[in-house]
């Protein structure tokens, strides 16, 4: 990793997880002088990524969609998220005609789409407040919309998911693919 020549004379340290090789990257420069270190963030997280505890700091913000034609229990598909709070501590929610759930990640274990933000601790605790009210609307406030909802509390800028006055989990999938893509082509040249 070459230094950025703006950043020559002052102390710092930079982080890059990077999905080709599930290594974070840190770079630690005084002056002239660099440094680069790497871990492999799977072992740190017992080679499972959902439990990764950032040891930076922060909370993550895991939105997940499920396509409306693949063959899980919700034949209409889905969209969720999970919230990894600063602390380690994670909590999943989606909202369903019964109420708002949190067994997402296992009755979809391995989501049509998803993707990762970073998110501060009080970012997190608005995206759970998203999910503390109980309602459900097919047309007006279902699984998407919530989704939605929890993007805007994050402050992350998205499309609208809506399609002919429902917001549609296809279209949830499709930016989250796109997304992935998008970063891996910056990642992974």
């Amino acid at each position: 990793m070459k230094a950025d020549p703006r950043l020559e004379n002052r102390v710092g340290v930079f982080r890059v997880f990077t999905t080709c090789s599930d290594r974070a990257t840190w770079t630690q420069s005084v002056g002239a002088h660099q440094e680069t270190q790497t871990f492999d963030t799977t072992t740190a997280s017992g080679r499972y990524p959902v439990n990764f505890v950032d040891p930076f700091g922060g909370a993550t913000l895991i939105v997940n969609g499920q396509y409306r034609t693949d063959t899980y229990d919700f034949i209409n598909g889905h969209g969720w998220v999970t919230v990894v709070n600063d602390d380690g501590s994670s909590v999943t929610r989606g909202n369903y005609p019964g109420g708002v759930q949190s067994f997402d990640n296992i009755v979809h274990p391995n989501p049509s789409g998803s993707f990762s933000f970073d998110i501060s601790q009080s970012q997190a605790d608005a995206v759970i407040n998203v999910y503390n009210r109980d309602h459900y609307n097919f047309f007006t406030d279902n699984c998407v919309d919530r989704v939605e909802d929890a993007l805007k509390a994050a402050g992350i800028d998205h499309p609208s998911f809506n399609l002919l006055g429902v917001s549609e989990p296809n279209n949830l999938v499709n930016w989250l693919k796109e997304l992935k893509m998008k970063k891996d082509q910056e990642l992974c040249p």
